[in-house]
């Protein structure tokens, strides 16, 4: 029988997993404690008494080289202050905790632990080497991109391949390793996009180890190559994350978020190269591929983080999700105005969630404003919809935004003393049901 709740662990173990290596296991830990720290943020800010800032944050009395744009209750890291901040107050906090207690490593050991607990063999090859794989940055956080650059040398050694295919070869091995976690993106950016670069700029002759530790001296000399080479990758970001939108799952969505954070991440790293160079040509083109890679990147860090946000739901979990879509509503049916249609779409254009769960959101909310027959049906279409697209996916734990929808039309029936169509829905909720579902997968 399969446990509901010990599923979604499994959502949830990726779902950090993806937060901690789509920057740095460093970066995301330091992220933790200052989340955690919001108390003593929120204090400094009262006192100036104003929403919005950009925070020069010192850690242990050690300034970071990162921004913090606090907006509103969203927080969020930034290399180049975005043109919508640039009046923000500028304000120095210092926060002060153990560097070496890593909450997200804790985390998702005890998540490991507990799914292994329920289902001993399930995905353990592929839990294993996903905790194998993260473990190993825990030893050492900062590992030297020299490990990485002598691979790419031996390997292209060793191989006697044309060297395009050797590229194109590496290009995909990189991504595959990103995406299993075996490489986080700031270890990945120099490699990653020098891989693209030679591709664009059809260079025949072979990297060599100078290219890596010179980068910029390899950039800057073939600037046209370059600066096509960060347009390309950014495009590719724009397509994932597009792709993004258009997922089933909630899972799946922020799988090819965080692919579309890597090509993002590599853009701006190539701009801004192009930009510290001084190069007057295409200066405009240059600097708006910094801001809109930057925005990119905040808008995707900020959905992938396995945190509450002040004031909006996480979306990781399901259940914030319709418990703020019912905020607003009372049981004699008075209204509020609070998650609304405006805030709906707002939340989709910032990427918290995919077109899916935008379009369950407003059926839900039109339903339970206006309870008329078309918009039930909408939603019990659209479940079926999602669970008919979704079975493959399941591999990652996907099932609470489904059960809960199931769950939501069946208390409307109830509500509507419509008790089989209750029953009906009811019963789709429950571990016998998720079973004969996936009974291919855990038995």
């Amino acid at each position: 029988m399969i446990k509901i709740d010990t599923l979604k662990k499994l959502s949830e173990l990726f779902a950090i997993a993806r937060y901690i290596m789509c920057e740095s296991p460093k970066k995301a830990e330091i992220y933790m404690h200052i989340a955690n720290n919001q108390k003593q943020i929120h204090k400094k800010l009262k006192e100036l008494a104003k929403n919005s800032y950009v925070i020069k944050l010192k850690i242990n009395e050690i300034e970071e080289n990162e921004l913090i744009i606090f907006n509103n209750g969203i927080a969020c890291t930034v290399k180049i202050i975005p043109e919508w901040a640039v009046n923000f107050e500028l304000v120095g906090i210092n926060i002060t905790f153990d560097i070496n207690d890593n909450l997200l490593y804790k985390k998702i050991n005890f998540l490991y632990s507990s799914f292994m607990e329920e289902y001993p063999g399930v995905f353990e090859s592929k839990i294993d080497s996903v905790l194998k794989n993260i473990s190993i940055y825990y030893q050492k956080l900062d590992i030297d991109i020299n490990i990485i650059t002598n691979a790419i040398m031996v390997q292209h050694i060793i191989t006697s391949i044309d060297y395009n295919d050797w590229v194109n070869k590496n290009i995909q091995k990189f991504l595959d390793d990103y995406l299993n976690f075996i490489i986080h993106s700031d270890t990945l950016q120099v490699p990653f996009t020098l891989l693209f670069f030679v591709q664009i700029s059809k260079r025949q002759k072979s990297l060599n180890l100078n290219d890596f530790e010179d980068y910029v001296l390899t950039f800057s000399r073939d600037y046209n190559a370059s600066l096509q080479t960060a347009i390309y990758l950014q495009s590719i970001g724009d397509e994932l994350k597009s792709k993004a939108q258009k997922q089933y799952t909630f899972q799946l969505f922020q799988k090819t978020l965080y692919e579309a954070l890597l090509f993002y991440r590599c853009a701006y790293f190539l701009y801004d190269i192009l930009n510290r160079c001084g190069c007057l040509d295409d200066k405009e083109r240059i600097n708006s591929g910094l801001y809109m890679c930057e925005e990119m990147r905040v808008l995707i860090n900020i959905s992938l983080r396995p945190i509450q946000r002040n004031g909006i739901p996480n979306f990781n979990y399901s259940k914030e999700f319709f418990n703020w879509l019912s905020a607003p509503f009372l049981q004699d049916g008075t209204f509020y105005d609070k998650a609304n249609k405006e805030q709906i779409h707002d939340f989709y254009l910032r990427l918290y969630y995919p077109s899916i769960l935008k379009n369950m959101a407003l059926g839900c909310y039109d339903l339970l404003k206006e309870g008329n027959w078309k918009h039930i049906r909408k939603l019990e279409l659209l479940a079926e919809d999602i669970e008919t697209n979704s079975k493959e996916y399941l591999v990652t734990g996907e099932i609470d935004y489904l059960l809960d929808l199931y769950e939501f039309i069946g208390h409307y029936y109830k509500n509507n003393n419509q008790s089989d169509r209750a029953d009906f829905y009811f019963s789709k909720t429950t571990s016998d049901y998720v079973t004969s579902l996936y009974a291919s997968i855990f038995l």
